[in-house]
């Protein structure tokens, strides 16, 4: 299920999933909510606009929350169809060791 909600220059989204992780032990079920917001404003005539967004997962045989997803970064208009997004994600693992989080810079 997905709802957006725009405001002026603002735009929110919310996206649920529910899936059921095949081929791991037991098939275990997963609800997942990623919440987004972009921010359509002309930053020096070269970035065309910021997004950021988090992303939930819970393990819902236990009712824990497993992993937590932070993606946030600037959107360049290359031309009037293509963009190109330099997004940071940071990626972490609850309740493991603190090696197993992750940052990434996706181009």
């Amino acid at each position: 299920m997905i709802g957006t909600l725009n405001i002026g220059p603002m735009g929110f989204s919310d996206r649920v999933r529910i899936e059921e992780l095949i081929g791991v032990p037991k098939d275990p079920w997963r609800y997942r909510n990623l919440v987004s917001v972009v921010v359509t404003a002309p930053i020096l005539g070269l970035i065309k606009s910021l997004t950021a967004s988090d992303e939930i997962f819970v393990d819902l045989s236990s009712g824990r929350l497993k992993r937590s997803r932070l993606l946030a970064g600037p959107v360049f208009e290359l031309s009037r169809r293509i963009d190109l997004s330099i997004i940071m994600s940071m990626n972490g693992m609850l309740g493991h060791y603190p090696e197993e989080s992750r940052a990434a810079l996706w181009i």
